[in-house]
């Protein structure tokens, strides 16, 4: 009984890790090369979800850590695990694929802007404070959907930005030879009317975490928005075309530029 307790999370897990929206952002060009197009008609859908995932598991390593270390000594702890976390497994390739792009030519380079994004984001995720401002009343069953505690809502945000520049890049740059068949048939599914529909949740979503702004969300929304259509272009343009690896790079820049954005404009309001 034990030994099936323990294998059913794991096989859940190699589960969730072969659908095609986990694939389209953690596996390897061969292993994707290797399954068949037609799998990734959804996999928008699927990596969005994965996305919401990462949210949650970013929210449990950052909760776990600061239980354990405490403050103050322990802030810069969650931080660290969640900036090392989120380097090393969902967003790797899609660093590493960024600063390809940015720095083709260069091993240095690329080591050096590598270490320039774990600076930055460990830096701003150690930025994110409690904030004691009231929140707006929300309706009894709406409440659930934002965390009590201020400093998660970024993290649960920038993973869901970060997928919503993957469903806009596709409007911005259309699939040429470059593309994978993989990465046309995902562009396919990321339909104007979805792509708006996403976009217009995650507006909402944005208004509704920090409400406590009175009126200031609009520049965070925008922020992250522009981002990701920028980021899209640019990285399309780089790679002379629609490609997972500009797709990818998109969303942790994404990520990155709204985490920022956050944090500008929480400390703006307040003075």
């Amino acid at each position: 009984m034990l030994k099936r307790t323990v294998r059913l999370p794991a096989r859940v897990a190699r589960w969730l890790l072969r659908r095609p929206g986990c694939l389209f952002l953690l596996a390897g060009d061969e292993r994707l090369a290797s399954e068949p197009p037609s799998r990734f008609r959804y996999a928008w859908l699927e990596s969005l979800i994965a996305s919401l995932a990462w949210s949650l598991v970013s929210v449990s390593i950052w909760g776990a850590a600061w239980a354990m270390f405490g403050e103050p000594v322990g802030r810069p702890m969650p931080a660290c695990l969640v900036a090392a976390t989120f380097v090393l497994w969902p967003y790797r390739r899609a660093v590493r694929g960024g600063l390809e792009m940015v720095f083709p030519s260069d091993a240095t380079l690329r080591s050096v802007g590598g270490a320039v994004f774990v600076l930055v984001l460990t830096l701003a995720l150690l930025s994110l404070r409690p904030d004691w401002r009231k929140d707006s009343e929300l309706p009894q069953w709406l409440i659930w959907i934002r965390p009590w505690e201020k400093v998660y809502r970024p993290m649960v945000l920038m993973p869901l930005w970060g997928a919503w520049a993957m469903f806009v890049a596709p409007h911005f740059c259309r699939a040429r030879q470059v593309a994978s068949p993989a990465v046309a048939v995902f562009a396919a599914g990321c339909s104007p009317l979805l792509t708006a529909s996403v976009m217009g949740l995650l507006l909402a979503l944005t208004a509704t975490y920090y409400n406590f702004l009175g009126g200031w969300q609009l520049p965070i929304a925008a922020c992250g928005a522009g981002s990701a259509i920028i980021a899209g272009v640019v990285f399309c343009r780089l790679e002379g075309g629609l490609t997972r690896r500009a797709l990818l790079a998109a969303n942790v820049v994404t990520q990155l530029v709204f985490l920022l954005a956050c944090l500008a404009t929480c400390n703006l309001v307040y003075w």
